[in-house]
This record gives C-alpha cells, sequence and structure tokens, in this order.
C-alpha cells in the first residue's frame, strides 16, 4: 500500500509540473541553452545562444509583443557599441536591416518581460554564440530554426525564461 500510495504521489507531482508549463507557448531554458516551442501537440526542440556576463538573460514570464521580418535595430541603452554606430543612430533613429552592425539579421520576435526595457528572440550571423552565453541580454537562435516557428509564433503568447 505504501508503494502504492509513493508511487501515486510521484505521478500526482509529475502532472502538476507539466501542466504548469502548459500555459506557455514558449520556454526558454538557459541552463541547457534550449528554446521548446509548443506547437499544438508537438514540441520543438531548438539550441540557442543566451546574455554573457555583464548582460545576463533575465529569467521570468514574458509576452510576444511584436514581431518583425528584416528588422531595423534602435538600440536604447547599448553603451557597448563603437562611437561610428552610435553616431549613425543618434542621426537616422536606427540600424536598417542591411546595416552591418544590426545584429537582429532576417527575425525578430520582441517579447516584454517585467524589468527589461526590450528584449527580443532574433537570429544571429549563422551559429554565433548558438549553445554559448554571447549575446547582450537577447535570446539568439539560427535562421532556419527561428524561421521555422516565425509565422506560427502570435502577437500575446505567453513564454517563460529559466533558469
Amino acid at each position: 500500500m505504501k508503494k502504492l500510495l509513493k508511487g501515486f504521489l510521484f505521478l500526482s507531482l509529475l502532472s502538476i509540473s507539466f501542466s504548469a508549463e502548459e500555459k506557455y507557448d514558449i520556454i526558454i531554458d538557459k541552463s541547457d541553452f534550449k528554446l521548446y516551442f509548443y506547437d499544438k501537440e508537438q514540441v520543438k526542440e531548438f539550441k540557442v545562444g543566451i546574455g554573457k556576463k555583464g548582460y545576463e538573460t533575465r529569467c521570468g514570464e514574458f509576452v510576444v509583443i511584436d514581431k518583425a521580418r528584416d528588422p531595423s535595430w534602435s538600440p536604447y541603452n547599448a553603451k557597448w557599441l563603437d562611437k561610428e554606430t552610435k553616431e549613425y543612430i543618434e542621426k537616422y533613429g536606427s540600424l536598417p536591416s542591411s546595416h552591418p552592425k544590426n545584429p537582429l539579421n532576417k527575425y525578430y520576435i520582441k517579447i516584454s518581460i517585467e524589468g527589461v526595457k526590450e528584449y527580443g528572440i532574433h537570429d544571429y550571423d549563422g551559429d554565433a554564440g548558438i549553445g554559448k552565453k554571447a549575446s547582450h541580454g537577447c535570446i539568439r537562435m539560427r535562421t532556419k530554426d527561428i524561421g521555422s516557428i516565425f509565422d506560427k509564433v502570435k502577437i500575446g503568447m505567453r513564454g517563460l525564461i529559466r533558469e
């Protein structure tokens, strides 16, 4: 009877942890450098890059608030930018998608997370930073990976970034 009760308790706790995550369409697991996209009955898994030391990707719940193909980029507080790029942004307001210093590449999914002015999930040049702590806080994906889910990601979708 004790074994049966322990087994039931284990299965109950297991189902609680799975059902708690059902409310999220996207889960980013920083420790595994993985993004999980829940597409109907299917879970798609992708390797990602996250924020490096001093620019750590913040954990918490988020909401998708915008999306763009070939996005321009206007960083709000990029202390790390070189003088020439800062001057360009001051003059024109943003870097166009074709600008060599625009890190957003082809796809950008803007997310809102408490305490962060702007975060995004975007592709980057090739595999640079995938599976590593390399970004300034954003989530990096391979172009083919983010391209495969971009049209399925909807404004208002909920997500979670966890350790």
